[in-house]
């Protein structure tokens, strides 16, 4: 009777434990474990996007820096030596202007997340940048959102709408 008595005092013991410590139960822990668990997974796959962006983002913008250099090299040269007429002029302007654009397009990094109805958070990726833009128009065409759209007006004439990049994605 002894022992019994023990027994249940035990036993009450670990239920008052129980009931003034919710969280330490085993399978509380289970879950507190998983919860870092896929935590630790978020912020690895955070560090990935972010590494590989910031590597896309030093690429383009050292690429769009060597350009420069060499255009304000270029501009400085037929300054120098005042050897340039008006249509220099207006090919410069365009290849700064072309240069500010490039810049940009650093802005047209995609994202796309895994669809994975299963998952419960979906993982981040990186599409890639897009070059393409429109830049020159003929007739009745107007050119919105940075150079990525071209709406055609009212007229039934034909027009053209010239880009570059030549739809590297096939998006068009």
């Amino acid at each position: 009777m002894d022992e019994l008595t023990t027994n249940q005092d035990q036993f009450q013991q670990m239920i008052t434990e129980q009931e003034s410590q919710p969280n330490c139960h085993p399978l509380i822990k289970k879950i507190n474990e998983w919860t870092q668990e896929s935590i630790d997974k978020i912020h690895r796959a955070d560090e990935d996007a972010r590494k590989q962006l910031l590597t896309i983002l030093f690429t383009h913008r050292s690429k769009v820096t060597n350009d420069l250099t060499y255009f304000i090299q270029e501009l400085s040269k037929a300054r120098n030596e005042d050897d340039y007429i008006e249509t220099d002029l207006v090919e410069w302007i365009e290849r700064l202007n072309k240069l500010q654009r490039d810049l940009n397009v650093v802005q047209t990094i995609s994202f796309c997340t895994d669809n994975n109805d299963s998952a419960l958070i979906s993982k981040i990726y990186i599409n890639g940048i897009s070059t393409d833009f429109f830049s020159q128009t003929i007739c009745d065409i107007q050119i919105i959102e940075d150079g990525k759209v071209v709406i055609h007006g009212q007229t039934n004439q034909n027009a053209v709408a010239c880009g570059t990049g030549e739809y590297s994605f096939r998006e068009h």
